[in-house]
This record gives C-alpha cells, sequence and structure tokens, in this order.
C-alpha cells in the first residue's frame, strides 16, 4: 500500500485534498437540512450553524474593530454582546468564539496572531522536513498527527481555552519540535529558525508590541464601556415593585455617568431591614470634588439632584462617588444599615 501511495503525483494528491474539502464544504448544508434532530432536543444541525454563523459575524465585526492589537486576552467573552446582532443578544448574551483561530485573532489582534501561527508553523515545517530526509522519529510523527487532528478541532471549537488543555497542546508542540529538529540534516536543517531576517522581524515586532502599551491604553481607557461598571456596589437586583437598584457594599462606592449628561437625579434608600431610627449622610463627590451631601432616612427612594457641568471633549464618562460620612448628628457605634442605590435619571443639555 505505501509503495503504491508513495508513487502517487504531489499534484494529484493534493487536488484530492482539495476537491474533498470543497465538497464537504459544498454538502454541509444539505446535510444540515436532511440530517437534522427533532428540534425539541435543543442540538440541531440548523440551530448550531446559525449559532455559529452569528458568532462568526460578531468576530469579523471586532476583528475589523481592533484589526491590530486586538480586544486583550480573555477579553472576547466579555465583549462579546457589543457586536452581537440585537436579535441573537436577546438570547445569547455573552458567549466565546466557538473557532480558536477567531478568538486569538480578535483578542491579539494581527500582532499576536502572526507570531502565534508562526510558531505552529515552523513546527509544521520541520516535521515536514524531518519526513523527506527519512530521520523524522516515530515519535515525532505520532503527536504531530495528533497535533494535526487536535489544531483542526480549533475551527468548530475553543479548547485552548481550557488551562490544562492549553498546556498539554504546548508541551506536545514543544515535544515535537524538539525531535523534528534533533532528526533533521543537511543544509536546510534549522535555516527558519536561524535566518537574520526572521530573528530581526521578531525583534522589530516585540519592539512594537511594547513600545504601543501606553497608547493602547489611553485608547483603551478611552473606548472603555463604563456604562455597569462599579466599585463597592453589588450587580442590579429588583425589588417587589419592580424598581431595579444596587446595594452598597462598603462604606465608599463609585460608578461612571455619561459625560454628556449636565444634571443627574440619583434615587437612594435605606434597605428594607434597617431599624426605623436608622439614618446615615452620604457624601457624593464627582471626579473627586465634592458635589453634595444628602441625609438618608427611612425606605422610602429620595431623589438627590448633582450637577455635571461639562468637561472635554475626549472623556466619555465621569466618576461618581458615595461615602458614608460618620460622626454625623443621630449617628452612633452600631452597623451602618444598607445602602440602596437606584438607576439615575439622566439630562443632557437642552434635553429634559
Amino acid at each position: 500500500m505505501l509503495p503504491l501511495v508513495s508513487r502517487v503525483p504531489r499534484w494529484l494528491a493534493w487536488g484530492g485534498v482539495a476537491a474533498a474539502v470543497l465538497a464537504a464544504a459544498l454538502l454541509f448544508p444539505f446535510a444540515a437540512g436532511r440530517l437534522n434532530p427533532p428540534d425539541t432536543s435543543g442540538r440541531s444541525i440548523s440551530r448550531a450553524v446559525t449559532f455559529r454563523t452569528e458568532i462568526t459575524q460578531a468576530a469579523a465585526r471586532m476583528i475589523a474593530d481592533q484589526p491590530l492589537f486586538g480586544v486583550g486576552i480573555g477579553k472576547f467573552y466579555a465583549r462579546s454582546s457589543e457586536y452581537f446582532a440585537p436579535a441573537f443578544r436577546a438570547t445569547v448574551p455573552r458567549e466565546n468564539a466557538h473557532n480558536n483561530f477567531l478568538q486569538v485573532l480578535a483578542e491579539l489582534g494581527m500582532v499576536g496572531f502572526v507570531p502565534f501561527l508562526w510558531t505552529i508553523g515552523v513546527v509544521g515545517a520541520a516535521v515536514v522536513r524531518g519526513g523527506r530526509s527519512g530521520r523524522l522519529p516515530a515519535e515525532a510523527f505520532g503527536g504531530a498527527a495528533g497535533l494535526a487532528a487536535f489544531i483542526l478541532t480549533w475551527l468548530t471549537g475553543h479548547p485552548l481555552l481550557i488551562f490544562e488543555v492549553a498546556t498539554a497542546f504546548w508541551l506536545v508542540l514543544a515535544a515535537v519540535a524538539a525531535l523534528a529538529v534533533g532528526g533533521a540534516t543537511g543544509p536546510e536543517a534549522g535555516r527558519s529558525t536561524h535566518d537574520p531576517v526572521w530573528r530581526w522581524a521578531a525583534a522589530v515586532i516585540a519592539v512594537v508590541a511594547i513600545a504601543s502599551v501606553p497608547l493602547r491604553g489611553h485608547v483603551a481607557a478611552q473606548r472603555a464601556n463604563l456604562k455597569d461598571a462599579a466599585i463597592g456596589l453589588s450587580v442590579w437586583q429588583t425589588d417587589e415593585r419592580g424598581e431595579r437598584f444596587r446595594r452598597m457594599t462598603d462604606a465608599t462606592a463609585q460608578f461612571y455617568v455619561p459625560a454628556k449628561a449636565t444634571s443627574m437625579n440619583l434615587p437612594i434608600r435605606l434597605g428594607q431591614d434597617s431599624p426605623p431610627d436608622a439614618a446615615v449622610s452620604i457624601e457624593l463627590r464627582l471626579d473627586g470634588e465634592v458635589a453634595n451631601r444628602v441625609w438618608v432616612q427611612g425606605t422610602a427612594w429620595r431623589g438627590t439632584a448633582v450637577l455635571l457641568p461639562r468637561i472635554g471633549p475626549s472623556d466619555r464618562y465621569r466618576m461618581l462617588q458615595l461615602s458614608v460620612v460618620s460622626g454625623e448628628p443621630g449617628a452612633s457605634d452600631r452597623h451602618e444599615p444598607a445602602i440602596e442605590i437606584g438607576v439615575p435619571v439622566l439630562t443632557e443639555s437642552g434635553k429634559r
């Protein structure tokens, strides 16, 4: 069998592989429609195709938005909702790419994706050279075959997001590289790793990536979506009346308001389990400057007005800090009652 395979022309072998891949791609939609399990299972092929199509389109938008440096390591899931279509976002608020190539490209950009592929490609080239020279160890051949099969799964999944799996992959890749390079001989051995052009290219990429950190940090801070970001506040909750609120989890809390707003009415109350005579004083600071101070007593909402004077056009959000002030009349050494913050009502210039 092996001698027969070795006599097949290379162009015919590669042409057969390309034809098989093309045929599989063309027949897949037909198979998805014909070989579809019952929709009641929730795992039908058509749903899976639609799901991955939507995520792929979102990944493409994410890559187009940040093509050079990406959105950041591990940020695909957190930022995916920004790029989902509204109808898809209603059922899937956040999700990973379900394609490791797209995940890496979207998170690391071209600066990270090119070295990622280059690393895998160098090992693949060493395996091919070792195979042609007949000096590729059997262990390297088996490891390379396993790696190739594993990499194919990246087209429909993201196994590298699992730490243990990613660690095993890179260890096996390094072992195969060591065996392949160690078994290679002749003038081509190690050419790709010792070529000065590659060394200089790697050095330039590293210097550019490091030098760009301050600029990238500034741009990321300007573009950050701080709508629901907060420190010292719980996640949004809903009371029995349907009112949304967040509870202060510390004596100091902060959240952010859009810079285009000129005034704000902030509902504040004590928690429903507070004693009847409980009361606290809260100081509100806007960008570090005192904006208001309010005496909160009782479990009914009390609106607190805060003026938001306009600032430079480069800032998208303002920081509002809330602090419990001790030593006020009526305060005691007992545990402070819970403080709940409602949804702020913002007013822009010229709007009511």
